[in-house]
């Protein structure tokens, strides 16, 4: 028995995921889905994490296959699959093989003019006035 699984599409199915997970017995979805489409594709069901995990501790297997969706963070794009045999059960993390994405490109920070202050002598000595938007200091 062959069991495939994915995780975190965020409504996008790559078809490198289903090359990857094509002949599985069972497909598990392990949360974040997105569209309905997305469980359509898959033929699945549906639990969550970004990172990809695969450690036995003791007897018990942590398995998180990662992210098949929107590229999160620099965590590759994975899918798992879990090979049951009467041996037991392995998993596999597969990194798939996608085009590099452009960065998302941040908006630049707003443009703040910087807040003009004048200085005013007082028999206590030097003081900076409130701000005086869009004004410059006068000349000396």
């Amino acid at each position: 028995m062959q069991i495939g699984v994915i995780a975190d599409t965020h409504s996008k199915m790559r078809p490198e995921a289903l090359e990857v997970l094509k002949g599985s017995d069972l497909i598990l979805h392990a949360g974040d889905v997105g569209r309905d489409e997305v469980l359509e594709a898959l033929e699945a069901i549906a639990g969550h994490s970004h990172k990809p995990r695969n450690e036995w501790i003791g007897d018990v297997l942590y398995f998180n296959p990662g992210g098949a969706g929107p590229r999160r963070f620099t965590l590759p794009i994975t899918v798992g699959r879990l090979p049951v045999s009467e041996d037991g059960v392995v998993g596999e993390i597969i990194e798939l093989p996608v085009p590099a994405e452009p960065a998302v490109a941040k908006p630049a920070p707003p443009v703040i003019p910087s807040q003009r202050r004048k200085l005013s002598r007082s028999s206590s000595g030097w003081s900076r006035s409130p701000s005086i938007p869009g004004r410059s200091p006068a000349p000396r």
